[in-house]
């Protein structure tokens, strides 16, 4: 088994080409099943076959990736996928949806912090406290752009609704990067 460092670099490159080729398969044999469910279940069955199985080097790497720390992850894939989302923007629709993507993202997303807290800490039986409460309501608001953006184009969702929830969610990737 390697022990350097750069075995980490093994996980990126399998978890891209995985991508890669779910992207094909889906494309060519079914392309009504979505992307980002596939994508969670191999992620599933990856965990699993690490926790059963060692896999060498894969589940070497594997272990390294989850012991990255935090901020670095957002600071080398949060401006990546941000760019490329936002390379992907119609200038056309986002000059339409810039208000309500504006307000969508920051009193939206407030607003949705605070009545999800509330709903958790009235609902669940957990005695968390309200701090807890609201970190867990923010972390939940947060739209993925990626991940909601890949969704509504397979649903076939129109462009102006595609693009607003797109923007929305730029803006909450890009100020959300800056708190940590």
């Amino acid at each position: 088994m390697a022990a350097g460092s750069e075995v980490v670099l093994f996980f990126f490159f399998v978890g891209i080409s995985t991508g890669a080729f779910v992207t094909y398969i889906l494309s060519r044999y079914a392309p009504d099943l979505p992307y980002t469910v596939v994508v969670f279940s191999l992620g599933i069955l990856f965990a699993i076959g690490t926790r059963l199985s060692n896999f060498d080097i894969l589940g070497e790497s594997i272990k390294q990736w989850g012991s990255i720390e935090p901020n670095l992850l957002i600071y080398v894939f949060i401006p990546a996928l941000t760019f490329g989302e936002a390379m992907g923007l119609s200038i056309h629709h986002c000059s339409k949806t810039f208000i309500p993507s504006c307000l969508l993202a920051f009193p939206g997303s407030v607003l949705g912090t605070f009545l999800l807290a509330a709903c958790v800490k009235v609902m669940l039986p957990y005695d968390w406290s309200w701090n807890l409460c609201y970190v867990f309501g923010a972390i939940l608001c947060a739209t993925d752009p990626v991940a909601v953006v890949a969704l509504l184009k397979t649903v076939g969702i129109s462009a102006s609704f595609t693009v607003l929830i797109t923007q929305e969610a730029l803006w909450n990737d890009g100020s959300g990067s800056f708190t940590y």
